[in-house]
């Protein structure tokens, strides 16, 4: 019985930080990452503020958290594209394509993955995320020149300047000044993945 029970709690227990991390996600995307306290996300959550902190030490960790889990997501995507059996120009096209699409999809979650103003703590997990994406390209990029695919080049300097291009680009297109109709959202990743693909292939046009 004592098993069963001690199973019981940690369920609890994990349901409980689920929800946590649910509403903290919830809230931030109806507001801005200022105006989520631990106040309001204990509120949300419908658990007493200390018990938050039983899970979380700061709003930082608890943020970061949120911020970690949506993006390994994404990360997860690019890489079973990378991990494919396909030519590299292909699997380059595939991975760029799938990456704007859902962030324009996403919008104000992308949104806050990749520009809007946030804690210098949380910060971190975002650009760990932008680290591990550059990670991904520059062994998909590394991969294509070792098999005569790509030109020589520094696959991280190449995978650098292509996140670069993914996250000024989503910047811009999902600033909260304007709102992208869906006639453009097409358009707007075939640009993007031209942009990419002359990046990595040194082509004027592909």
């Amino acid at each position: 019985m004592a098993y069963r029970k001690t199973a019981r709690v940690d369920e609890q227990m994990a349901e409980r930080r689920a929800r946590i991390l649910k509403a903290a996600r919830d809230l931030i995307l109806q507001d801005k990452f200022r105006d989520a306290s631990i106040a309001s996300i204990a509120d949300r959550a419908g658990v007493a503020t200390g018990t938050v902190y039983g899970y979380f030490d700061s709003k930082v960790e608890l943020l970061g958290e949120v911020i970690g889990g949506v993006s390994q997501r994404e990360l997860d995507v690019v890489s079973d594209i990378v991990s494919k059996q396909a030519p590299t120009k292909e699997k380059l096209d595939l991975a760029v394509r799938a990456f704007v699409d859902r962030a324009v999809r996403g919008g104000r979650l992308a949104y806050l993955l990749i520009a809007e103003p946030i804690d210098k703590g949380v910060a971190a997990a975002r650009l760990n995320y932008r680290k591990e994406l550059a990670k991904v390209f520059a062994r998909l990029i590394a991969q294509g020149v070792v098999l005569g695919e790509l030109p020589r080049q520094t696959s991280s300097i190449t995978a650098a300047a292509l996140v670069g291009i993914l996250i000024e680009c989503l910047t811009e297109a999902l600033s909260g000044s304007r709102t992208m109709k869906k006639s453009d959202h097409a358009g707007f990743v075939d640009e993007v993945a031209t942009l990419c693909h002359c990046a990595v292939f040194r082509l004027k046009s592909p």
